[in-house]
């Protein structure tokens, strides 16, 4: 069972998203094989003229844009079936998304450009995206996405592609949204990781520091949430 990790456009360019780097160390923790896919740092490294300041933070707006990010699939359609390609050739059975609002525009259109070329692959979204109820609904409307995993994944994520390759009722899984004759489901709460440090270290042997713009440090996650909440944050 193979696992295609992929981070889609608009994302830091400073250094390899932890999400994916993350969960793909806890995959092959558990006995599959996984492989990190960074299409935006793709992306940025190899933008043409028009699009060359798009990863900055004053312009990234436009990813949030349905008809421009569509526009710039067409557009660029050679550059992006290029690096769909080497995702192809890895042969995976299962994409998992790291989704999140100034992701999911480029998520939405890449993963159905995805299932057409991979008919029989399932795909999974993740990520601070689905906080936002609404994009569960809009997700199954929209995109090619089979399962939904609205919360943390470093333990869950595992268990579903086990669930998959055992061929097991997914129902049984707990903490997913997915789709049946037209109606969302939800197949309940699941227990969240209580010690982060018993989780693996992440691992980054797909993504060469090199191509990031700040070659000389990688972050580290810490800890996870915030005891704030304010109505003004992005996050």
């Amino acid at each position: 069972m193979k696992v295609a990790l992929i981070q889609c456009p608009v994302w830091g360019t400073r250094e390899p998203p932890l999400g994916i780097v993350q969960l793909s160390a806890c995959l092959k923790a558990k006995g599959f094989f996984a492989k990190s896919f960074d299409f935006s740092n793709f992306l940025y490294k190899n933008r043409a003229s028009g699009v060359n300041t798009l990863w900055a933070w004053e312009q990234c707006m436009y990813w949030y844009d349905s008809k421009w990010v569509e526009d710039f699939f067409k557009d660029y359609s050679n550059i992006v079936s290029g690096y769909m390609k080497d995702i192809i050739g890895y042969n995976p059975d299962i994409a998992g998304f790291s989704v999140s609002a100034s992701t999911y525009q480029s998520s939405r259109f890449f993963s159905i450009l995805l299932k057409a070329a991979l008919p029989d692959i399932k795909i999974v979204f993740g990520g601070p995206a689905f906080v936002n109820m609404e994009y569960i609904e809009t997700s199954f409307n929209e995109t090619a996405v089979d399962y939904i995993i609205p919360g943390e994944t470093d333990e869950l994520f595992p268990r579903l592609v086990k669930q998959i390759d055992n061929k097991e009722a997914i129902d049984d899984c707990p903490g997913l949204y997915f789709k049946i004759e037209n109606t969302v489901k939800y197949t309940g709460d699941y227990e969240l990781p209580e010690n982060l440090d018993k989780l693996p270290y992440m691992d980054f042997t797909d993504l060469k520091l090199a191509d990031y713009d700040d070659p000389l440090h990688v972050a580290i996650m810490s800890s996870r949430g915030c005891v704030w909440k304010c109505a003004y944050c992005s996050t």
